[in-house]
């Protein structure tokens, strides 16, 4: 989800009327707004349930997509990526207390190298299709549309997982 529009995202934002200067404009938010997302879930892991967080997150990432196709004008754009900067930042975090949390320490490289070796993959392909629904098309909403529905389906994983019993 988030690769495809980062690699997508200078023409996205000129599909959405912003130029390139805007564009990267909205990069240099995502950071400080990453930053802050890792903050505040690390803060919050100490506190909450993974699991709980992990669907928040998952809602983050649905309502910057769901943003993504309200945009028009800078500020918008500007809100898009403090959204999505705070998503990534807070979902980072979340993926490192989780891996123990669910599937202890023990084995933890092997799963984590599988894992990594399929969000990768994944990261790398998913640019592919939605390129080519906006070669087809000319717009990037039926791409997003078809995104949707994946925070949807990870926060219902998320939220039917539990921890192994010992």
């Amino acid at each position: 989800k988030r690769s495809a529009l980062t690699f997508h995202h200078v023409s996205f934002m000129a599909s959405r009327g912003l130029d390139a200067t805007m564009a990267s404009l909205v990069f240099t938010v995502m950071a400080p707004f990453s930053l802050a997302g890792t903050l505040l879930a690390g803060a919050l892991a100490d506190r909450f349930v993974v699991r709980c967080l992990l669907v928040t997150a998952q809602g983050m990432l649905l309502a910057a997509l769901l943003w993504s196709v309200t945009i028009s004008m800078a500020w918008q754009a500007l809100i898009y990526g403090g959204l999505l900067g705070l998503t990534s930042g807070f979902g980072m975090t979340l993926q490192s207390v989780g891996w123990p949390t669910y599937f202890g320490r023990r084995h933890l490289g092997s799963i984590r190298s599988v894992a990594t070796a399929g969000m990768i993959a994944s990261a790398a392909i998913g640019p592919l299709p939605f390129g080519w629904r906006f070669d087809l098309t000319g717009s990037y909403s039926q791409g997003i549309a078809v995104f949707l529905a994946l925070p949807v389906i990870s926060a219902a994983a998320a939220a039917a997982a539990t921890p192994p019993h010992r």
